[in-house]
């Protein structure tokens, strides 16, 4: 059963939990050499992303805002084997002399990130300039109803054979129609660059190879803006696509720790790690340790020691008050300037330690010797004793 959405119906805001997808790590055919960008990375992390759009409902009921909506347009949530997708549509009006406008907008507190719209082209009309039927955009602020013309010159269009910035300064061939691809763009530091099809831990750690760099006029202070959709009422420049998913990666926090393990005690856990090799944008100024019980329910935490491990150096500490026999789930954060990074964590059973035996002495042959023959005189001397007893009883 298909939901779907025309004209200018409203929607309630409704919060939903998203399932985390499986990675899409297919590559990009070779392109021209003179329009392969490398950037390094500064800092990263290769955790999993975040969920921002699951594809499984329209974007405002993902908290997502609609930042401008026009006829004609439709909406289309897919079931069966289209499920967990939605297809967007926009069209000339039936007078020719504009289209349909739908246009979506996210905002998110990070200034370093990825971003990747994992989408599929039906149809779409070639972009006009700081126009497009399909794009996508980051920016520090985008005002309704259609952005500023900074936002427009720096928005990623997806044309039917090729991707490029709307100002036109670049382009890239890329054939979009009928098939799946993940657009991610790549901000850091005032820099805009676009990988097609990358995997996010090797665009975070710098070994994807991104197709399009753009130095921003605006850079981004304290929270980015995500939008996508059709963002031109212009006539004949429309858009029919299918959207899988947006997923989001906060390259500000730092790596979950490393190489953490715990022990488990009478009543107690041990927890120990080491520092994260990337520590995001600012320094590392505290460490979050944790167990959590059945149910996830809080149980305990630690200062670790040192506070503030540096490079290998291994950091521990204990936490008490936990039940023997039930299993915990050890987490242990970075924190920095911008909050707290992902956790890495374990798993471990506080345990009643037992009793160690007590080692039996030993004895060199002399003194055993000597010992035997005190213990033989003493056994002795009691059984004559027992038998002088014995004959006072019987007189």
């Amino acid at each position: 059963m298909q939901t779907t959405i025309r004209g200018d119906c409203r929607f309630q805001p409704l919060a939903l939990t998203h399932p985390s997808p499986l990675m899409h790590t297919t590559l990009l055919s070779r392109l021209a050499t003179s329009l392969i960008f490398f950037v390094a990375a500064a800092s990263a992390w290769a955790s999993p992303p975040t969920m921002l759009y699951d594809g499984s409902a329209a974007p405002e009921l993902q908290n997502w805002q609609v930042m401008n909506r026009s006829t004609p347009f439709t909406v289309i949530v897919g079931s069966g084997a289209e499920a967990g997708t939605t297809r967007f549509t926009t069209s000339t009006s039936s007078g020719g002399s504009t289209s349909g406008v739908n246009l979506y907008r996210y905002t998110e507190s990070a200034t370093n990130f990825i971003v990747s719209i994992r989408l599929k082209v039906n149809s779409v009309s070639p972009h006009n300039p700081l126009d497009a039927g399909l794009m996508f955009n980051v920016s520090n602020t985008f005002p309704a109803p259609f952005g500023t013309g900074t936002n427009r010159s720096e928005m990623l269009y997806i044309d039917p054979a090729s991707v490029g910035w709307g100002d036109d300064s670049q382009s890239a061939p890329l054939n979009h129609i009928g098939a799946f691809h993940e657009y991610a763009i790549r901000y850091q530091s005032g820099q805009l660059t676009l990988y097609v099809d990358a995997d996010y831990a090797a665009i975070a750690d710098g070994t994807a190879t991104g197709i399009l760099s753009k130095t921003v006029a605006n850079p981004i202070t304290t929270s980015a803006h995500f939008v996508f959709g059709d963002q031109t009422n212009d006539a004949n420049v429309d858009g029919d696509f299918v959207v899988d998913y947006v997923k989001f990666q906060n390259l500000d926090l730092p790596d979950p720790p490393a190489s953490i393990s715990a022990t488990g005690g009478n009543s107690s856990v041990s927890v120990s790690f080491t520092p994260p090799a990337n520590k995001g944008s600012s320094t590392i100024s505290s460490y979050l340790v944790t167990a959590t019980g059945p149910g996830n329910v809080p149980a305990g935490s630690c200062t670790p020691s040192p506070a503030l491990p540096t490079g290998s150096q291994t950091a521990t500490c204990t936490i008490t008050g936990l039940t023997n026999g039930v299993t915990y789930t050890l987490s242990a954060r970075a924190v920095n300037a911008s909050g707290a990074g992902p956790a890495a964590t374990t798993t471990v059973q506080p345990l009643a330690q037992p009793l160690t035996p007590t080692a039996i002495p030993t004895l060199e042959p002399t003194s055993l010797a000597a010992l035997t023959g005190l213990l033989t005189a003493a056994a002795a001397g009691l059984h004559r004793r027992r038998r002088r007893d014995s004959s006072k009883t019987g007189n």
